[in-house]
């Protein structure tokens, strides 16, 4: 009865264990957000970046020391560098781990995107299938044959209101041959009045103007001087 009552016990502080958060420092912490991760990060290479400042101006100090003492105290100047290489070691060590966080962060950041963009990504397929779900294409047949009804019956009505209201219905072909022979008639009477001043003129036009020159008077005169003489000498004869 011990041994499988010792069993059970053994199980449920296994089980117990796997359901505890792992606890190395302390107490177990609430789960931090990328954007604190990363903030925490950035703070702890701020603080790698002030130690090797401090870890660089010892490694100064320490060169001093031996040169100050290179002559005058070999032991105290061999110290020193030794110093100043335990130093170097540490700034070398700091550096890596520097590194090993700047990298963590980028990979944060990089992860941080990545799973903005897919957020946003999955919203976007989410709404998308909530819409196609909500509209289909019947639907969209429908409402298109009813704008096409709507259409039809608003054509109608305006051609019942600009219809004229005594009902009477024109022949168009009636009216147009109308025109036609108004506008034959009017030809007519533009030819019948311009008929006769074209023919004048044409006349005047085609009739050649002859300029005759003037006779001389001197012949004239002579001639009038003849003709009275013949007509005394016939008077005298008539006497006799």
């Amino acid at each position: 009865i011990n041994a499988e009552y010792g069993g059970k016990l053994l199980i449920s502080s296994h089980l117990n264990s796997r359901e505890m958060p792992l606890r190395l420092f302390g107490k177990a912490k609430p789960q931090s957000t990328p954007e604190q991760s990363i903030q925490r990060l950035k703070e702890t290479i701020s603080l790698l970046e002030k130690r090797e400042d401090h870890l660089q101006d010892r490694i100064n100090a320490e060169i001093k020391i031996a040169r100050q003492n290179g002559t005058k105290n070999k032991r105290v100047a061999l110290m020193a560098l030794k110093r100043k290489k335990a130093y170097e070691a540490q700034m070398e060590n700091l550096g890596n781990t520097k590194l090993n966080l700047e990298n963590q962060v980028q990979t944060l950041e990089q992860s941080l995107l990545s799973m903005v963009v897919a957020e946003t990504m999955v919203e976007a397929s989410n709404t998308l299938r909530r819409v196609q779900r909500e509209m289909k294409i019947e639907d969209v047949d429908q409402t298109i044959e009813q704008i096409q009804e709507q259409y039809d019956v608003s054509k109608e009505l305006a051609e019942a209101i600009a219809r004229p209201i005594s009902g009477e219905v024109y022949d168009e072909d009636e009216l147009e041959r109308e025109l036609a022979e108004l506008e034959e008639e009017n030809l007519d009477e533009l030819l019948s009045e311009n008929l006769p001043s074209q023919k004048v003129s044409t006349a005047t036009a085609t009739t050649p103007q002859i300029s005759l020159p003037a006779a001389p008077n001197a012949p004239v005169e002579e001639e009038e001087d003849e003709f009275a003489s013949l007509q005394d000498s016939m008077t005298v004869e008539v006497a006799y």
